[in-house]
């Protein structure tokens, strides 16, 4: 029989029978996770779960479920939409076992552990905020030329080869120098740069608005040619400018909460702008 013919050829009994089983247990996978979801939402709701544990729970069955879910889902997705549901499961158990075995109570176990986040998030942006205030203040008008030169000189002593990404790298030669340094359109761009710098932290308290700058400074970087592993040096050259500037005062407290800001800068300008890297970034 050719392959058109058997195509044509209607299906046996047996056949029907082993179709209409396998969508049976597909309508009984979906309402399993649909139900799942549910119920997980209402231990969120609870104070149970936390925020960003459902958020994150929800956006994983999303993701495998948003293609597939408007027609027959096959196999393999039920199967990881069904073991994304054991894992609400799982960590459902684990907090009410935590509770059974003297964690107290669950509910004010989460608020706390929320509120000892919120807190050292705060402490975060209090010391980031402030320090910056004190350089502002140190360097008064000029801070921004002053601070941004700095950044640049650590930037190209980290990474000489930076220089070739800059509209200014032929100045001086295209050689590292202090001529490099006093040419005004190096000088321009680094108000700019600190210019950005100062907006970004005095939006800390506003992330969403941050973010979305973040993002969009991201993609235009892609067209100058910065790659991941820029953001590392200038991460690297910031602190550097920074321990200059506040001399004693750069503690471990203040270099720690300076590395977390600029962690969420450049994981956030990165986004998903290089398909060849992987979620971490690593460099």
């Amino acid at each position: 029989m050719s392959e058109l013919a058997y195509a044509m050829t209607p299906p046996t009994r047996e056949e029907r029978s082993a179709s209409m089983d396998s969508a049976q247990s597909d309508v009984d996978n979906v309402l399993k996770v649909a139900s799942a979801l549910r119920e997980f939402n209402t231990l969120r709701q609870e104070g149970i779960v936390s925020e960003q544990e459902f958020l994150e729970m929800k956006a994983k069955l999303l993701a495998v479920g948003k293609d597939e879910l408007g027609r027959s889902p096959s196999g393999d997705t039920l199967e990881t939409l069904v073991e994304a549901t054991n894992e609400m499961d799982s960590s459902r158990a684990s907090r009410i076992s935590f509770a059974d075995d003297g964690g107290g109570d669950l509910v004010s176990n989460q608020k706390e552990l929320d509120q000892h986040e919120d807190d050292a998030l705060d402490n975060t942006i209090a010391v980031v905020q402030g320090t910056w205030q004190e350089i502002k203040d140190a360097l008064g008008d000029g801070v921004a030329e002053t601070a941004g030169v700095l950044l640049f000189r650590h930037v190209f002593r980290i990474a000489p080869q930076a220089l070739a990404l800059f509209s200014f790298k032929d100045c001086a030669g295209g050689n590292v120098c202090d001529e490099l340094f006093e040419n005004k359109v190096l000088r321009k761009h680094a108000v700019k740069v600190v210019t950005t710098v100062d907006k970004a932290v005095g939006l800390l308290k506003k992330l969403d608005k941050l973010i979305h700058i973040l993002v969009d400074l991201g993609k235009t970087h892609v067209n100058y040619g910065v790659e991941p592993a820029h953001y590392e040096v200038v991460g690297e050259a910031l602190l550097a400018t920074l321990s200059d500037a506040l001399g004693d005062g750069y503690t471990t407290e203040v270099h720690e909460a300076w590395a977390a800001v600029w962690d969420i800068v450049k994981t956030t300008m990165i986004g998903k702008n290089y398909d060849y890297m992987d979620a971490t970034y690593a460099i």
